[in-house]
């Protein structure tokens, strides 16, 4: 809802494309609202259109975690763009890809995830997206999905047994 006093992003970083999705939390409901999917981009671009969308908003970020990590080719991360543009980045660690998409099933099946119809890449990506996907252009805009419901109702194992509970 674009009325939410914060915006949760999730964002999956890469060059081609970096993929992103809005949402709010509330009352057990992860909406998403709006989506990003930007071709040939960095991530100091997708700071800049995440602030251009809600410049007035507290906008809270849980990205991919390949985002705090340095390369050769930078001093800085992505993660810390995100932050130097006033933008919460929260620490966040990637799940296995399986306890992700087990995750977002069990989410969906839970009617807890609802997705705006606007959100045409996110749709077509979960409508198409198979667990051995080999198209290079799938899974990221479902990646950042899924770092976000993990962050905000991660599945959570009990010691025996495969009993989930929310957080």
């Amino acid at each position: 809802n674009d009325t939410d006093p914060v915006i949760y992003v999730g964002l999956d970083f890469n060059v081609h494309p970096l993929c992103g999705v809005f949402c709010s939390f509330s009352e057990s409901k992860i909406k998403i609202v709006k989506e990003l999917y930007l071709e040939d981009s960095n991530t100091f671009e997708a700071a800049k259109e995440i602030l251009r969308r809600y410049p007035y908003r507290t906008v809270t970020i849980v990205s991919d975690d390949s985002g705090n990590k340095r390369t050769t080719k930078s001093n800085t991360t992505d993660r810390e763009i995100l932050r130097r543009a006033g933008l919460n980045v929260v620490n966040f660690t990637n799940p296995l890809i399986k306890d992700r998409c087990n995750n977002i099933n069990r989410l969906f099946d839970n009617m807890i995830i609802e997705i705006d119809p606007s959100c045409t890449k996110l749709i077509g990506d979960l409508e198409r997206l198979t667990y051995d996907n080999n198209d290079p252009l799938l899974s990221h805009i479902s990646d950042a999905l899924g770092y976000i419901c993990w962050y905000l109702m991660p599945l959570k194992r009990l010691r025996r047994g495969a009993v989930v509970e929310y957080r």
